[in-house]
């Protein structure tokens, strides 16, 4: 699957963690690492000039719209490599994943992030994930990989603290999670609200089609990202 890699739950890497979770090694020994750094993350992690503000600034505001909208397609959920053209490139419209949602959302405020992640991958290959038996940066699929967008956000975005609290997420922030057994998961954190919990309700595709709902608390959460960097 493309949606796949995060987190181990707080625990030494090498406790048994079952049968079930044995081909994701890889992937739960990244997200064990990934836990581990995270607090170093968010105190390294600066403001730059041409930041996206934290709050609901036009730039998220319009992000989160842009998520909404996608939210609302009738995306069939398909995993599957497919080559597409590059830059600019996108899988059939009416198929996708969850990082593609997110893809399409950011692209719909200027920013390619297929460009933006080759490019780096490209520049700083080592800096990556290796669990998927590669040796050189692919702009077909590298985007369209969770940690990957992990990655390149922690490097050319802001990490924020994680938060039990849904007054804390803003529109346009971009969160992901540990589905369990190593597969994780990407969303953007939109303007609407659930009436009866108050969290902010999240645009994501994590099977069948894309859906906006009260999902920011349903799995454990990896990583919480301000979007930083100008078109």
């Amino acid at each position: 699957m493309v949606c796949a890699g995060l987190l181990v739950a707080s625990m030494p890497f090498g406790v048994r963690i079952g049968r079930a979770a044995m081909g994701r090694i890889p992937e739960l020994h990244f997200l064990w690492q990934w836990q581990r750094a995270y607090d170093d993350r968010v105190s390294a992690s600066t403001m730059p000039t041409t930041a996206l503000p934290s709050g609901p600034s036009a730039p998220s505001l319009a992000l989160s719209t842009a998520a909404q909208r996608w939210a609302g397609e009738p995306t069939r959920y398909d995993p599957r490599y497919v080559s597409i053209a590059f830059p600019g490139g996108d899988v059939a419209r009416d198929s996708g994943v969850c990082t593609d949602l997110v893809i399409r959302a950011v692209r719909d405020i200027g920013i390619d992030l297929q460009q933006r992640v080759h490019d780096d991958m490209s520049a700083s290959f080592s800096e990556y994930p290796r669990h998927w038996g590669v040796d050189r940066a692919d702009p077909n699929i590298d985007h369209r990989r969770v940690p990957n967008l992990m990655v390149f956000l922690a490097r050319h975005g802001r990490v924020l603290p994680l938060s039990a609290s849904g007054v804390d997420y803003q529109p346009g922030e971009i969160v992901t999670w540990h589905l369990g057994f190593g597969s994780t998961h990407i969303g953007i954190v939109t303007a609407q609200h659930d009436p009866t919990t108050g969290n902010p309700l999240v645009a994501h595709h994590v099977s069948g089609r894309p859906t906006l709902d009260d999902a920011l608390f349903r799995w454990r959460i990896t990583g919480r990202f301000g979007l930083v960097f100008s078109p």
